[in-house]
């Protein structure tokens, strides 16, 4: 008798922010960064059952994770004067690392362990011929699984440890993409205020920005004409659907230009990928079923991939993940305006 199962999904996510207060083992030197973390909590709702509270189990497992990754982790910022980064800070970036890991070791303990006692007990009630391989079945299973496990996390610690960002010291440490600066607490203007330059465009990376999310508030605006809300008949949306978390929005007209322009160019692209997928099958093919049904799945699977390759090259702001763990991305902005507006809001966070 077939066993039907299905259930609701929710996934929450938290972002929060903490003021770390730092004095250099070194030197003595205080300062202070903003630590931005996300939190994410997910919650089955079997046949659907008791939505309302799972979607709050959530929430609570949201908000749970970042307090926890708020205490625990840390980044790698640099003492400004004499450019060591405490051990306590260290140990801290680390735990950002390989954070899925220990999920994916006991997973496989847990099962591996599940799978051999099935399969022991299926070998015991099955055929008597059958029934010596039990013990090793038993013994192994488990063993191996275990040993998998332990293997990960030995692998995941010396990853780890192999950061050492004070290696070269007292020379300054390479410090890991979208590293807030260090503040100092101005007495004028009784706010905190970068000690260096934030500057989150990088010259090297052909115009993209390194910004962290939590870190950087983006303007109500247009990412592309700069238009907001408050001008007549301007409604903004979100400019990359696929991630919202960034808040990178554009107007809908900006919005149906870019979605024409891809199409154009997607068209474009799939009809000479079509013609060259239809010159390949030719030589190799006679024109029969086999022939057709090849030549239609062919431009399909072009066509699929040109519209992928279309809308990335017209995307009004294209995005790259950097450090997931970290929520650190790169977007390129098309108007100087808006990166000016960005980077601007940045340093003053």
């Amino acid at each position: 008798m077939p066993f039907w199962y299905f259930s609701t999904e929710f996934e929450a996510s938290h972002l929060g922010q903490a003021l770390v207060e730092v004095e250099c083992e070194k030197c003595g030197c205080e300062y202070y960064f903003e630590l931005a973390r996300q939190g994410v909590g997910h919650v089955s709702s079997p046949y659907g059952i008791g939505t309302s509270k799972a979607e709050a189990v959530a929430e609570e497992k949201a908000e749970s994770n970042l307090n926890d990754r708020i205490s625990s982790e840390a980044e790698l910022v640099p003492c400004p004067s004499c450019h060591w980064i405490n051990e306590d800070l260290v140990r801290g970036y680390r735990l950002t690392k390989l954070r899925g890991w220990s999920t994916a070791a006991f997973s496989i303990a847990i099962i591996g362990i599940a799978g051999s006692l099935v399969a022991t007990w299926c070998i015991m009630n099955g055929p008597p011929p059958d029934r010596s391989a039990a013990p090793m079945v038993a013994i192994c299973g488990p063993v191996i699984s275990i040993a998998v496990a332990v293997g990960i996390f030995l692998l995941r610690n010396g990853i780890r440890s192999a950061i050492r960002p004070n290696k070269n010291f007292p020379a300054p440490p390479k410090v890991p993409a979208g590293t807030p600066p260090a503040l100092k607490f101005d007495d004028d203007t009784e706010s905190f205020v970068p000690i260096a330059a934030d500057d989150i465009r990088d010259s090297e990376t052909g115009g993209w920005q390194t910004i962290q999310i939590g870190r950087v508030e983006w303007p109500q605006k247009c990412c592309c004409c700069l238009k907001s809300e408050e001008d007549d008949n301007t409604e903004l949306e979100l400019a990359n659907p696929t991630t919202p978390e960034l808040g990178i929005l554009a107007c809908k007209e900006c919005r149906r230009r870019q979605a024409r322009q891809s199409n154009i160019i997607g068209l474009a692209m799939t009809a000479f990928g079509s013609i060259v997928v239809y010159s390949i099958f030719s030589l190799l093919l006679p024109r029969e079923i086999a022939f057709w049904v090849l030549f239609v799945t062919g431009v399909w699977i072009v066509a699929l991939i040109c519209f992928y390759v279309s809308n990335r090259l017209t995307a009004l702001a294209p995005t790259r993940c950097v450090d997931a763990s970290r929520g650190v991305h790169q977007v390129k902005i098309k108007n100087p305006d808006l990166i000016l507006t960005v980077a601007s809001g940045a340093v003053a966070s």
